[in-house]
């Protein structure tokens, strides 16, 4: 049962399927699933529930089994696919109510992730609609939390305005009892124009705050640097390549906007910019790990490994030489780390880089 992971534009990050040749065998109404992976040789299983992977065998529930075609798709949440790290390899098993219990080794592929990890112990959602449109990259939508709206505070001052009026010629103007007389009735139609001003200015201010605590506003000509800015960018006509989104990814990470990067720098990765590959690696690289920096929840040295690889492939030298001290700090889960250790110094010396020549004598 070949399996392949797959997620629509339509369908929310984090979400994704699992698709398989399940149909004839599973049924799906009381299917469960599991994910198994090996860490320093011992088995560990992945539990939503308390978002990582544990001793012990873990069953869930995925988000829905259904049918494509002669395929099943197993339908994953944010809980699930945030644990899964791309390039590697798992074991996935299936079992039903009526008997039926199906295993397959399979590698996971990188898919869009939320801005923010999941809450442990915090269930999914529904699984979306993978045929729901645009909804995962909207061309234009208010900043979340958000008002649409200045919160109100203009229109009551403008009404206010608006039924101002002067008095007849002759006509006296009531006071309150005690008040104390105002030097003339155009000083206090200018007091009231002043007082209505100052509370729309304050109204524009509060909102202008508000909107600016949630969505930054880009710094330069181009898309807003926040993650639903890069997703307009990526899905603008025409699609972009992999040098604009490699320009575009810097340019959000010069802003420190890393969310919107990490996406921008895996589209380019993933159309070949080398450069893309060897950033994505510096995020889940343990030597340059930054929790508060970008989607990355934590430090992995196999998937920094992996990005590295990517990169040294396209010839990569800074790639070369990360991916041979990740191999040499033993923290891979590679079994041939020293000979691929040094392969990777032996190509980068003989790409010209001083450090590796340095390094391998």
């Amino acid at each position: 049962m070949p399996l392949r992971v797959d997620q629509p534009a339509a369908m929310e990050p984090g979400h994704a399927s699992l698709i398989g040749q399940l149909a004839a065998t599973v049924d799906a109404a009381s299917a469960d699933v599991a994910f198994l992976r090996f860490q320093g040789g011992s088995p560990e299983y992945l539990d939503p529930t308390s978002g990582g992977w544990v001793a012990g065998e873990r069953w869930f529930r995925p988000d829905a089994v259904r049918s494509v075609g002669a395929d099943v798709a197993v339908d994953l949440g944010p809980a699930t696919t945030w644990l899964l790290a791309p390039f590697t390899p798992y074991v996935f098993k299936v079992r039903d109510g009526v008997g039926v219990s199906l295993e397959e080794r399979f590698s996971w592929a990188p898919i869009r992730l939320p801005s923010i990890p999941p809450k442990a112990g915090v269930p999914d959602d529904p699984a979306p609609s993978t045929l729901q449109a645009a909804t995962e990259f909207p061309e234009s939508a208010p900043a979340a939390g958000g008002p649409t709206e200045p919160l109100g505070l203009q229109e009551e001052p403008v009404a206010a305005l608006a039924t101002m009026t002067e008095p007849a010629v002759g006509e006296a103007t009531p006071e309150p009892a005690g008040s104390p007389a105002p030097a003339s009735r155009g000083g206090r139609r200018w007091l009231a124009l002043a007082a209505a001003l100052v509370i729309v200015a304050a109204g524009a201010l509060g909102a202008y705050l508000l909107l600016d605590d949630v969505a930054p506003a880009s710094t330069e000509a181009g898309v807003p640097l926040d993650l639903d800015g890069a997703r307009a960018f990526l899905t603008s006509e025409p699609a972009p390549d992999a040098e604009a989104a490699l320009a575009e990814a810097q340019r959000f990470a010069a802003a420190t906007a890393h969310d919107g990067a990490f996406l921008l720098y895996r589209y380019a990765a993933r159309k070949g910019a080398a450069d893309a590959a060897f950033a994505i690696g510096r995020y889940y690289d343990p030597e340059t790990f930054d929790a508060g920096r970008g989607p990355v929840a934590n430090a992995d040295a196999a998937t920094a490994l992996e990005w590295y690889e990517q990169a040294a492939d396209a010839g990569h030298q800074a790639a070369m030489l990360q991916a041979a001290t990740l191999l040499e700090a033993g923290d891979t889960g590679r079994t041939d780390a020293a000979a691929a250790a040094r392969d990777w110094l032996q190509r980068a010396a003989a790409a010209g880089s001083a450090d590796a020549q340095e390094r391998i004598r």
